[in-house]
């Protein structure tokens, strides 16, 4: 079956971790103040500067990735964070690296490793009702779930994700096939401010 890791965040479906460590999955990334001893293999903490309290739990444990060299030189088991060889290997420009989210950059070490056959996404879910979160992180996490299904890797998206899926209440079907719910918060309204009447706004989303 090849090798597994599992990305997890604190979204609701990180519920399925269980299930996927007992199907044999060794490697588990974790981020921020997730640390989860015995079982995270590599952790992130992707702020500048970084954050004490998420790197430091580590000592001992999973060596964690950081961009802020000061943590490098704070503590023995961080490490920096590839981003030129990033950058470079999915055709980024400085000033143009699309990470938006530290589930992004933790999802671009994987693919660019070329190690995983099965990447599970547990409690990366953006949902539709987090702003800012749905609006400008989740994008970017779609970017590079697309470079991974363009190279065969098989991405596993819980059911309660609102990854790859087409409208806000959370349809799967391609645009065309279903009908946007008139919802009171559409992203449209979200970013502009303004409510559209039902036709136009569909025409904005559209």
């Amino acid at each position: 079956m090849g090798e597994a890791l599992v990305i997890l965040g604190k979204g609701l479906s990180r519920r399925c971790l269980p299930m996927h460590l007992a199907d044999g999955v060794r490697a588990v990334w974790t981020l921020n103040d997730d640390y989860l001893a015995g079982v995270t293999t590599l952790h992130f903490d992707i702020h500048t500067p970084y954050r004490e309290a998420f790197v430091a739990p580590c000592a001992g444990g999973a060596p964690v990735m950081v961009m802020d060299r000061s943590a490098c030189d704070a503590h023995d088991h961080a490490q920096l964070y590839p981003l030129d060889t990033v950058r470079e290997h999915f055709g980024l420009t400085p000033g143009r690296e699309y990470l938006a989210t530290t589930p992004a950059y933790m999802l671009a070490l994987a693919l660019m490793t070329g190690k995983w056959d099965r990447i599970v996404l547990c409690g990366i879910d953006f949902p539709w009702q987090c702003r800012p979160e749905a609006i400008w992180e989740r994008p970017c996490m779609e970017f590079y779930l697309g470079w991974g299904a363009a190279r065969g890797v098989n991405i596993v998206v819980p059911e309660e994700s609102s990854l790859l899926t087409t409208a806000e209440d959370g349809c799967r079907l391609p645009y065309g096939r279903h009908k946007l719910k008139r919802v009171s918060d559409p992203i449209v309204w979200a970013v502009t401010g303004v409510q559209h009447e039902p036709a136009t706004r569909k025409k904005a989303v559209g």
